[in-house]
């Protein structure tokens, strides 16, 4: 029923047995008949029209649940839904994540393009399940970051388009499990990076837009296992090339607009 301009479900509700049910891009403002629906396990809502997520709290058994893209502030119907493992919420209009607090089976959370700002991420510190967070753009700022230090099964997180800088990068030192971090756009330099030198289980890692420079990639020398990593943007030139050889791995790199030269590239690629 995805992507089929449908704006009225209320013939849905004698569906019961239902575990499974995706409703994505289409334009559904009411969400009433999902009430009925009590044996869902997995709802697909996103890019929609949906405001009152009312309904949504009597899904005691639901499990994933996709709500991005829609026109959500207030989230307190999920609260009771402490069977969730997998609830993305991004690009809504939310601004109050406490709701979320009682939800600690979590292991996906995807809450970017939200206006959250501190204190509201302290609320993610009981979420220990977590391997999946998604913070991009939004208001987070180095303060808060301490509330995801303990997160130790995270592998993959998202800080791309926010404050963040290099003050902020120490509470991830320890997040050895870490495969893909996204800081792109964020106020980081060299001197921040020096606290992902122990992160060697990286994979992907996103660097673009910031202003690290050559001398800053020396970090990454032990990271042998990182395959992707994004540096357009950035003002590293050719040296930087050299930093980068340890990384035995590497199958896709993005230099776009940066100062490397074709030459420095050609070199690069023979070593």
């Amino acid at each position: 029923l995805a992507e089929n301009q449908i704006s009225d479900i209320s013939s849905l509700s004698s569906l019961t047995n239902l575990r499974l049910l995706y409703l994505f891009r289409n334009q559904i403002i009411d969400i009433t008949p999902v009430s009925e629906l009590t044996n869902l396990t997995g709802l697909s809502l996103y890019s929609n029209k949906i405001t009152r997520l009312t309904p949504v709290s009597k899904l005691a058994n639901i499990e994933f649940l996709w709500l991005g893209s829609n026109k959500i502030s207030d989230i307190s119907p999920l609260s009771s839904l402490t069977n969730l493992k997998k609830l993305s919420l991004y690009k809504n209009n939310i601004s109050d994540i406490q709701p979320l607090r009682q939800l600690t089976n979590l292991t996906m959370l995807e809450l970017q393009n939200n206006e959250i700002a501190d204190p509201q991420f302290e609320h993610l510190a009981v979420m220990t399940h977590l391997e999946l967070l998604n913070l991009s753009s939004t208001q987070i700022t180095d303060q808060s970051l301490i509330h995801i230090e303990n997160l130790s099964l995270l592998n993959k997180l998202y800080l791309a388009q926010t404050q963040i800088t290099d003050q902020g990068l120490i509470n991830l030192k320890n997040l050895s499990l870490l495969n893909e971090l996204y800081l792109g756009r964020t106020q980081i330099t060299d001197a921040g990076l020096t606290d992902l030198e122990g992160l060697i289980t990286l994979r992907h890692l996103c660097l673009y837009g910031t202003a690290i420079t050559d001398a800053g990639l020396d970090a990454l020398k032990d990271m042998t296992v990182l395959d992707t990593l994004h540096l357009h943007n950035t003002k590293i030139t050719d040296a930087a090339l050299l930093a980068l050889k340890p990384l035995i791995s590497l199958k896709s790199l993005n230099l776009e607009s940066t100062k490397v030269t074709p030459t420095g590239l050609t070199e690069f690629k023979k070593a």
